[in-house]
């Protein structure tokens, strides 16, 4: 019996033209528009991606390799062996050689400004929105890593990542070239054991790919942001304009119906929720093939834009199914109308999708909370070359919002029938 009511709902909405024109028109229209008015402003070319990184290490670094070069002395290996470990250990120091190799490279200091700072300021950095990320490394990181790295120990060393909710884009940008350089690190430590001198490993001028990664990142354009930030807005309209239809219904009594038909209302419900995740996916395939053809906005990885493409659209379909309980509840389209109104804009504006919001980390954080903000974070980095790995918080956030709008749905709707007054 599901198969039938989706049929219905879909050709309910795809005929009527008016609907039509605001799923599909408007937005490629504010697309064209806010595209070309304010490319200028937001040109990748014009305003070249930066990052201020702060470096905090705790403890001190010389002391803990004097520490090390004394148990290397207090153990039982030939002197010959011990004086190659010493050699080998003040060579490749981890943190001098990260800051030396990595964020000391020309072409990463285009990019990443590098603060050091004294353990006592972690606090106030992490409160100071002009920071991408803050790099923290432990008391006995150094000594913790040198015993890894050439005696063996078991004990992993503890180095932290801060990243800026508000700053995704950099925030990444740090940690990807953080991890590409630590794994070639370990890498080069572990020929430094064999035999091999680690200064061939590691040489000076190194960037170990991190650079290439960081330049072969595909630039947001106005075009593509617009594209991006109006298609996850107006999605939020199938939602909105599937809880009218189904209120519509009701009062046709069509509902009721199907109720004395012995038709389970969570059934009624459910179709609702698939119809609205159909029509979300065929409105953004539709935008975004358009934006494509005619922008030259094209996504790299299009199994990563399918996987978010789907959890947006999860996320719309319990918003249409909770809408469509809310209105059913109280009797009432007034809520429908209320979020096309009121509510769509409030979303979009803490999502993004009229530009890129610059009020600090708490406006970041709520940004990736809302479901069109994650998907928007979502298809920016994907857009830009990241990995599924980098977009699976935004994808746990519309999973987690679409699964809880249908919880609280199935809670609200009603078990039975009753014609609206």
């Amino acid at each position: 019996m599901t198969i039938p009511f989706i049929k219905k709902q879909l050709l309910l909405m795809i005929r009527n033209p008016q609907i039509l024109l605001i799923l599909l028109g408007m937005p490629l229209l504010l697309i064209t528009i806010l595209g070309f008015a304010l490319g200028d402003l937001m040109n990748g070319e014009e305003e070249p991606i930066e990052a201020k990184v702060g470096f905090v290490v705790e403890g001190n670094p010389s002391d803990e390799l004097k520490q090390f070069q004394q148990e290397v002395d207090e153990s039982e290996m030939p002197a010959q062996q011990k004086e190659g470990l010493k050699a080998a250990a003040t060579q490749a120091l981890p943190i001098d050689a990260l800051k030396k190799d990595l964020f000391g490279s020309k072409e990463v200091k285009k990019f990443i400004q590098l603060k050091e700072k004294k353990a006592e300021d972690l606090d106030r950095l992490r409160d100071n929105d002009e920071y991408s990320a803050i790099i923290h490394f432990s008391e006995g990181y150094t000594l913790t890593m040198l015993r890894q790295a050439f005696l063996d120990g078991s004990e992993s060393p503890d180095i932290t990542v801060i990243k800026n909710d508000g700053r995704p884009l950099t925030a990444n940008m740090v940690t990807d070239m953080l991890t590409s350089y630590q794994e070639q690190y370990t890498l080069a430590l572990q020929a430094g054991k064999a035999g091999i001198d680690p200064a061939a490993i590691i040489p000076d001028d190194a960037s170990f790919g991190s650079v290439e990664k960081l330049e072969d990142r595909q630039p947001l354009s106005s075009m593509a942001y617009y594209a991006v930030g109006m298609s996850v807005m107006f999605v939020l309209y199938i939602a909105t304009n599937m809880g009218s239809f189904a209120f519509m219904e009701k009062e046709d009594r069509v509902f009721d119906r199907l109720i004395f038909a012995g038709v389970s209302p969570l059934k009624y419900l459910l179709s609702v929720l698939i119809t609205t995740i159909i029509l979300a996916f065929l409105q953004i395939s539709i935008l975004f093939s358009a934006s494509a053809l005619f922008y030259g906005v094209k996504f790299p990885d299009i199994g990563a834009f399918l996987l978010v493409t789907l959890c947006i659209c999860f996320a719309v379909g319990g918003l249409g199914a909770l809408i469509t309980a809310i209105c059913y509840k109280g009797n009432s389209e007034s809520i429908a109308s209320f979020f096309s109104s009121i509510g769509v804009a409030v979303l979009a504006f803490l999502g993004g999708s009229f530009g890129p919001l610059t009020s600090g980390r708490v406006m970041g954080i709520l940004a990736d909370l809302v479901p069109n903000g994650a998907a928007m974070t979502a298809y920016f980095k994907v857009f830009q070359g990241y990995g599924i790995g980098e977009v699976l918080p935004n994808i746990w956030a519309m999973l987690g919002f679409g699964l809880l709008a249908i919880i609280v749905a199935t809670i609200v709707f009603p078990k039975e029938g009753g014609h609206a007054v």
